[in-house]
């Protein structure tokens, strides 16, 4: 199990919701993987301007290390990805 911890900052004045589901992450072999729902996760609304922290937990193999994490809201049409530094 892998814990991503997320900050989010909403540059905009309008509130925004953010979700563990949205974010997504690439292995070493190339995989995909969604995230791992739990309770407690990453899950709020952001209001305009403000910032908030949250969890993110995914299930990978412990031999694999993840090289990409992705964020991908398609009703918001927001993508983002950002590599992992080894």
């Amino acid at each position: 199990m892998v814990k991503l911890e997320v900050t989010a900052k909403n540059t905009t004045e309008y509130i925004i919701p953010i979700a563990a589901s949205t974010f997504r992450v690439l292995d070493s072999s190339g995989k995909y993987h969604t995230n791992y729902a739990v309770e407690g996760e990453l899950g709020q609304l952001i209001p305009g301007s403000k910032e908030i922290k949250g969890t993110v937990y995914f299930a990978i193999p412990k031999e694999r290390v993840i090289e990409k994490v992705i964020y991908d809201d398609q009703v918001r049409s927001a993508f983002y990805e950002w590599k992992v530094e080894k």
